[in-house]
């Protein structure tokens, strides 16, 4: 994710500052930085990074749904055993041990309308984590792997809103190509990515299970979907290649 290395909180009182440590050491040897938005430069500077810092934003690539054949657009309800009618929601990221993952079941509790999937989270301490066994409890909610190469695609053309219960584990690509496919993004809110997920632009932004209860129930009222599209328009692959070279080119001066 864009700033796996800080969390809000942690059970783990030891893990936290270790981890940082680790990660400030390394930032600090390198020769160049790449981060995805300003906010995330900003905050690298309050950690002391002297280390050049250049921004450069993913660039993605747009579903449209006429490039897809309809076993395409089918094949994720098809392999995860989805009916037609079935409303999906899509978390994902990396694990942590904060109360974010509480959250998320909980909202996942009171809205059985909708089939709640997270991805991306067996790894390290998840693989053995208690909360896969919930699958059983409630069935609307899915612990996945990552998902599929072959079936992200599908994923994002059959989604009907990305809930981010946990913003210091994410993907800023995702949410790119989810503002360009029309996808709603229902997110806490993050200092790492406020220049990204605008409330009322691009985002809407709660705090507590109640908060997302309300969004989530009445996602199909959004009415910003164009603003977001808009929005998520500037970030081409084109555009992410040009910023990647230049970003290139400052550290090949150092060895000339």
């Amino acid at each position: 994710g864009d700033f796996d290395f800080v969390k809000e909180e942690d059970e783990d009182k030891h893990l936290l500052p270790q981890l940082k440590k680790e990660t400030v050491k390394a930032l600090k040897e390198a020769k160049l930085v790449l981060v995805s938005w300003p906010s995330q430069k900003t905050i690298l500077r309050h950690f002391s990074i002297k280390t050049p810092i250049e921004v450069v934003t993913p660039g993605s690539k747009d579903y449209s749904r006429e490039n897809y054949l309809d076993c395409e657009i089918k094949a994720f309800r098809k392999f995860y055993g989805l009916k037609e009618e079935d409303k999906i929601i899509v978390n994902y990221g990396k694990y942590d041990y904060s109360s974010s993952f509480d959250m998320f079941e909980n909202v996942a509790r009171i809205l059985p309308q909708y089939e709640f999937f997270f991805f991306g989270g067996r790894e390290g301490m998840f693989k053995n984590s208690v909360r896969f066994s919930k699958n059983v409890k409630n069935q609307s909610l899915h612990y996945e792997d990552n998902i599929p190469l072959e079936l992200y695609h599908s994923l994002m053309l059959n989604t009907k809103a990305i809930f981010i219960s946990d913003p210091y584990h994410v993907d800023s690509l995702v949410l790119i190509e989810a503002m360009k496919q029309g996808i709603p993004i229902v997110s806490r809110k993050t200092p790492f990515l406020f220049d990204c997920l605008i409330e009322g632009k691009t985002a809407l932004l709660g705090k507590e299970e109640k908060d997302f209860y309300s969004l989530l129930k009445h996602i199909d009222q959004t009415s910003f979907k164009e603003e977001a599209k808009e929005f998520a328009s500037n970030f081409t692959i084109e555009r992410y290649g040009k910023d990647l070279l230049e970003a290139y080119k400052l550290v090949l001066k150092e060895y000339k």
